[in-house]
C-alpha cells in the first residue's frame, strides 16, 4: 500500500506525484525513526502528522481490502454463469482455468 498525500487541495498530476513521493519518504523516515527513537522526542507538528497519516493509511488499507473482496465475490459469481448467460448480461468471457487456479483464495 503506497503512501499518498492526503491534503485537501487538488494539485496538478506533477505536483501530486512529487507530494506522494515526499509523503512516502517521510513515512519511511518516521517508521525508521520511531523504531530507534521514542515518538515523544518528535516535534508536536510531526507527531500530529504521523498520527493522522497512520489513520489515513489504515483506512486506505481497509478500503483496498474491501474492494479486493468485492472483486473476488463478483469473479466467483461470474464463473458460475454459463457462456450464454454471461453474453446475455454483457459480461466478458470467463477467466481461464489458469487464472482460476491462481486465485483460489477468497479475501475476507
Amino acid at each position: 500500500m503506497p503512501c499518498r498525500y492526503d491534503g485537501d487541495e487538488s494539485p496538478s498530476s506533477t505536483v501530486q506525484a512529487e507530494l506522494d513521493k515526499l509523503t512516502r519518504l517521510l513515512c519511511e523516515a518516521c517508521r525508521w525513526s520511531g523504531s530507534k527513537n521514542p515518538v515523544s522526542n518528535w516535534s508536536p507538528e510531526l507527531k500530529d502528522w504521523w498520527s493522522s497519516h497512520k489513520k489515513a493509511d489504515e483506512l486506505r488499507a481497509k478500503q483496498e481490502l474491501e474492494e479486493e473482496r468485492q472483486r473476488e465475490i463478483v469473479r466467483v459469481a461470474l464463473t458460475k454463469l454459463s457462456k450464454e448467460e454471461r453474453e446475455a448480461l454483457g459480461f466478458p468471457k470467463p477467466p481461464s482455468r489458469e487464472v482460476l487456479r491462481s486465485s483460489r483464495r477468497l479475501i475476507i
